[in-house]
This record gives structure tokens, sequence and C-alpha cells, in this order.
């Protein structure tokens, strides 16, 4: 267990600029690697035009990079958002709370399950009882079961519950069950323990191991998770590892939680350890690797500290993360605010910084 408050912090940090560099950079390989993965090794934040390779609207991100620092998205977005409510409010807000925060605060309204859920929350519905209203739309209708925003919007609690992780489930469905059902919410309460296990463990196995044992064994989550955990043990190639682990499961979408949760194992068990051999193969993988990588580097921040994240990962943040959004549907010209209520940057020493005081109050106050 980690006592030293220095020790501690910087896995804050570290944990805050894995999943910013991680979401920033990933941005450029989103959903554009499905059938086969990417086979160059990523050394670090993509600041050439080797970010044509994956995506025509690549410039825009690294505008933004380069212009502001690095930016801000529903991936890190809605977990600054809680760790806000818990310093105002000095506890946790309940989902009901939380749900008010996302309508007041948000400037564009997110995707799938999650757009969804802030349209019901605006009509004054609480939340979990949106996942009993019909969207009218198939494919949300899918994504409240298989989608990757619970996972995406939490993963913060896994420093918040650094110190009380037997509370981890529990708030990890509370929370997750605002945009997802089941099996959604079991890839929350996964990506949650390993950001957790990483503030605790000090090798990837055990923090694996620790997900692995919260999680409800009789979901096809947790099946198909350890069915990726075991594949990775006995390939000696991570790319063989991904086709069977990919060509094993049931017909999924690129954007699906389960098929992501496995290449995020796949990814930690292949990157033996190390930051930038770890991040890479999130990205090299491919799917939702905006997500992947984000929860990939948040793990690795955590593990490792932010004084030992190679600067090639960090160095184009500029230590800062940017309340602005861009719209790429509409020719990736559009600045503006994320979320109205929130300061146009924060550093991310103090966003770590916020996100410690908010840990020692679910601490206190649970």
């Amino acid at each position: 267990m980690v006592n030293n408050q220095d020790i501690i912090f910087d896995k804050f940090y570290g944990a805050w600029t894995g999943m910013i560099a991680g979401n920033n950079n990933g941005l450029f390989f989103e959903n554009k690697y499905g059938a086969e993965p990417f086979n160059e090794p990523v050394n670090g934040i993509l600041t050439s035009i080797d970010r044509y390779k994956h995506t025509t609207w690549a410039f825009n991100v690294y505008d933004v990079l380069l212009r502001y620092g690095a930016m801000t998205d529903d991936d890190t977005l809605m977990e600054w958002l809680l760790v806000e409510e818990i310093v105002k409010l000095k506890r946790l807000p309940t989902a009901t709370e939380l749900g008010k925060v996302w309508v007041d605060n948000l400037n564009y309204r997110n995707y799938g399950e999650g757009r969804f859920a802030i349209e019901q929350f605006e009509k004054g519905v609480e939340p979990p009882q949106h996942l009993d209203i019909d969207s009218g739309n198939p494919e949300t209708e899918y994504f409240k079961d298989w989608g990757i925003c619970a996972q995406i919007y939490n993963e913060v609690l896994g420093l918040l519950t650094f110190e009380c992780p037997e509370k981890l489930r529990s708030l990890s469905l509370m929370y997750g069950s605002m945009v997802n059902r089941r099996e959604g919410c079991e890839a929350a309460v996964f990506a949650i323990a390993l950001q957790n296990g990483a503030m605790r463990f000090s090798t990837i196995p055990e923090i694996l191991e620790y997900a692995f044992s919260i999680m409800d064994q009789n979901t096809l989550c947790y099946q198909e998770l350890v069915k990726a955990r075991d594949i990775a043990l006995n390939c000696n190639d991570w790319r063989e590892a991904r086709k069977s682990f990919l060509n094993g499961l049931p017909k999924h979408g690129i954007s699906d939680a389960i098929p992501n949760s496995g290449l995020i194992v796949i990814a930690l068990l292949f990157g033996e350890g190390d930051f930038s051999k770890t991040m890479s193969l999130s990205m090299m993988l491919g799917y939702d690797t905006d997500c992947t990588a984000c929860t990939v580097g948040g793990i690795m921040g955590a593990l490792v500290g932010e004084q030992a994240i190679p600067s090639s990962w960090k160095d184009l943040l500029g230590g800062v993360m940017t309340n602005i959004i861009w719209d790429k549907w509409e020719g990736c010209h559009l600045y503006d605010k994320y979320a109205w209520n929130l300061p146009e940057k924060i550093t991310i020493k103090e966003l770590a910084e916020k996100t410690l005081t908010a840990a020692r109050i679910v601490k206190d106050t649970l």
C-alpha cells in the first residue's frame, strides 16, 4: 500500500497526465483500425505529418495542442466535472445531482448513450430511469447495454477510492448506470478497478488480478476479458492475441465496451509495465483508441508516476488541459467552451491536486 504523500501525489499527477496524453493522441487513431491493427510504433504524441496517416481532421487536435495545450473531451471532461462537484459539495454528488451538473454545463451533447442520457436528464428524468425509455434509435438502445460511456466517464473513481477500495464497485455501478446497463457498467467496474489497482500495486499482473476479483463473474464482460488475458498470456505476438480475441467475440461494434476493454488487457500485458510501450500498443491495437489510450494512460501514469513519464508523451501538453471543444463535423474550425461553468483551462498539476482533495473528501464522507 502506498503511503508516502509525495509518491501518492506523483501517482495522481501521473494518472491525469497519462489520461490526457492518451486521449489527445488516441484521437488521431480513433475508430480507424478495426479489421487490422496499425503496425508502426507510436513513440509519443504525434507532432508531424504522421498524424495524417490516420485521419484527415487530425490537424485540428494538433492545432489545439500547439495553441492552447491539451484538449478536453468526454473522456476527461466528465471526470473533471465530478472532481469539481465533490470539492464544491464536500461530498459525493448523487447520480441525480451529477446529471444536473451535466445538463447545466455541457455545450456539446456527447455521443450515443451519453447524449441520450443527458437529453433525458434535461427533461427531468432521473437516472437510471431513463434506461427504460425507448430512445427511438436502435443504435442508442444497443449502446445502453454495450457502450463505453460508463467506463470513460468514471475512471477517475479509481483515484477517488484509492483509500477506500471497498466502495469502488458500488460507486462504479451507481454512476455507471447513469448511461449504461449491465455489461457496460461491468466494463466500467473493470477500468475503475485497474486505475485503483495502479495506485496500490506495483505490477500489471497484480493490478489485473485485483480488477478481475471484484467483477461479476456471471457477466459476459468478465468472461470475455478473462479470455483476453488468457489469450495474451499464451501468445508470443500481440497481433496474434488481438486477432484471436476479436475473432472469438460475439458480433460487436468498434466502440463497444467489451472488445475495447479486452484490447486494454492485451496492451497492458504486452506492454510489460513500460509506459511508452504500453501506450503505443493501446493505439496500435485500434478500435476506440481515444478511449482505450486514455484508460491505459491513466493506469500506467498512476503506476509509474508523473516524473517517470517520458517527455515525448507530455511536453506537447504544456502541462495544461483546456476546456475547449472543436467541431469536426463543421470543418473543425469552431473552438468554444466545452463546459460552461468550468474555467477555460486548468494545469494538470492543479487538476491532480483537486483530485487528491476530492479523494480525501470521499474517504471521510463515505
